[in-house]
């Protein structure tokens, strides 16, 4: 009896647990994403200028670019189990390297090699989603599975940096290794590509997709200006997120904000666990009234005020800036909306093409990095003075703001999709 319980349980929350597991991907490249905690000891320990560290964050970002795309469509034609094992073989490899290391060279080509199959990590969770939940949940189990995503991101904050203060940099850097052979295991023993209720279908799908071969799947992408209009909003929007919580954030907020190391760990720690908050809380709202865009402006408008405080507040202090950066994490959540309305404005053949097309367009975003860190050089070396101090961030913090205010208009011309798939 207690079996048979057992079973019915494991049954109703297979969904939940195919899908948490593939996500446990993009967990890992999260994790190893981010570089804002070592940024410090890059800095000092190999002497990198930002302009240097731009550019290796970017080289994830360069790789993703271009293979993005192409990711959507493998993952239309092939196996995302097979996809995703693959992916966190080279994955483990590109941390170790980079732990291991102390050649620029080989750092880069680590993060490229990571950016190659970090391309899958979203795409896939997203097609597991659309294949094994109904289309009225997609929006809230996307941001569920981007939030236990987003504690990758959290890990590579204030845990990681006590461990590297613990045991160094580098040994703090292979515990993504290990954690990535775990999950590499659980993904092996969990993932499944379909539901057992559809297998008999299988091979109907299959010769339905044959038939859009993957230069239509590429046209039929290209044509579709909405997924012009949603990829350069989302590279927009996602901008300011970036530069904070994955590369600039702590450095800022020790220069700009005067706050010690690990107070600015906490303080993009907290944007973080807000991210991982509004991901699902707004994924749900969008789902409960049946609204895409309504979201995405709210949020904006949110983002907008947020980025103003922070960029003319004078001694804002480490409780403030709390409150601002977890405000932002949340409103950064929206994005969450994104996925669905990809899929709602592409028929179902086309959903891993288009989504690896908006992808392709989000990546953008870190492909921007080495800029600001000419830009941040370029004030550091000619000691540009803004309101009586020598300051580097400021126009970085223009650039911000004025980013947040094209993705505003961007999402006027976006089409509202209301939760409904297009045939």
């Amino acid at each position: 009896m207690c079996h048979v319980g057992f079973k019915c349980f494991i049954l109703k929350f297979r969904p939940w647990l195919v899908v948490f597991t593939a996500a446990s991907f993009f967990f890992l490249v999260n994790s190893a994403t981010n570089l804002g905690v070592i940024t410090p000891y890059l800095s000092t320990k190999f002497h990198f200028s930002a302009s240097k560290i731009g550019f290796l964050f970017a080289c994830y970002y360069y790789s993703n670019i271009i293979f993005v795309f192409f990711a959507g469509i493998i993952l239309d034609k092939t196996s995302v189990k097979k996809t995703l094992i693959i992916s966190f073989i080279i994955a483990n490899c590109s941390i170790l390297i980079f732990a291991m290391t102390k050649s620029f060279a080989l750092m880069a080509l680590s993060r490229l090699a990571l950016g190659v199959v970090g391309s899958f990590s979203l795409l896939s969770c997203f097609q597991l989603i659309k294949r094994w939940f109904p289309s009225k949940k997609t929006a809230l189990v996307t941001g569920l599975a981007t939030t236990y995503a987003a504690l990758g991101t959290l890990f590579s904050q204030t845990p990681l940096m006590l461990a590297i203060e613990k045991f160094g940099w580098r040994a703090g850097l292979l515990l993504n290794f290990w954690l990535g052979i775990l999950l590499c295991i659980m993904v092996i023993v969990f993932v499944q590509d379909f539901p057992p209720n559809t297998q008999q279908s299988n091979a109907q799908q299959s010769i339905a997709k044959s038939q859009i071969t993957a230069w239509i799947a590429i046209k039929k992408t290209l044509t579709n200006y909405q997924n012009w209009l949603v990829g350069f909003y989302t590279s927009l929007f996602t901008f300011p997120g970036l530069f904070f919580n994955a590369s600039w954030g702590i450095l800022y907020l020790q220069q700009v904000g005067n706050l010690t190391a690990i107070d600015s760990s906490y303080v993009v720690t907290a944007g973080i666990i807000g991210n991982m908050l509004g991901s699902p809380l707004i994924g749900w709202l969008s789902d409960k009234f049946y609204s895409r865009k309504l979201p995405l402006i709210i949020c904006a408008f949110v983002a907008l005020a947020i980025l103003v405080i922070i960029t003319y507040g004078k001694n804002i202090g480490l409780l403030p800036y709390v409150l601002l950066f977890f405000l932002f994490g949340i409103i950064l959540g929206s994005q969450v909306v994104i996925f669905p309305l990809i899929a709602e404005n592409n028929s179902s053949s086309l959903v891993g093409t288009a989504t690896g097309f908006v992808a392709t367009l989000t990546a953008l975003s870190g492909a921007y990095m080495p800029f600001l860190g000419w830009i941040m050089d370029y004030y550091t070396n000619s000691k540009q003075v803004v309101d009586g101090t020598i300051s580097n961030y400021y126009p970085i913090m223009l650039i911000l703001i004025s980013i947040v205010i094209v993705s505003m208009f961007l999402i006027l011309f976006i089409k509202e999709t209301h939760g409904q798939q297009q045939k």
